[in-house]
């Protein structure tokens, strides 16, 4: 080992080799014993496919979480840019009515203001 190897490069170093060691010793067991070591694999395997459907469904719902997230964006800015145009309407349609209901009440007013007259003449 070189005296200037930082300490990462020493650890993964140290990890290779035991992971080296290890297969070795898995080759020495299937060489002495394929049944055994297969049976070992095999549930290492089973195991490791348990784990990975069992992360399935977190990451299918985080997959979702994004989507929704996505589309929520999506219409807001949609929002954000129709809003304008359609306050527009409303305010127009609001100025109509008040302008109509401004009209109805001085003709209302108006009328009031002849049956009035019409009273006080024939008194």
């Amino acid at each position: 080992m070189e005296e200037n190897q930082t300490p990462k490069q020493d650890m993964v170093d140290r990890k290779a080799a035991w992971i080296e060691r290890m297969f070795d010793k898995l080759y020495a067991a299937t060489i002495k014993n394929p049944y055994g070591a297969l049976l070992v694999v095999s549930v290492l395997m089973n195991i490791w496919q348990f784990n990975i459907a069992a992360n399935k469904d977190v990451r299918w719902q985080e997959d979702i979480t994004k989507l929704n997230d996505k589309i929520n964006a999506a219409v807001e800015r949609s929002v954000q840019r129709e809003l304008p145009k359609q306050m527009v309407t409303i305010q127009a349609k609001q100025d109509s009515v008040s302008k109509n209901v401004d009209t109805s009440l001085l003709n209302l007013n108006g009328t009031l203001e002849t049956v009035r007259k019409l009273i006080k003449n024939k008194k």
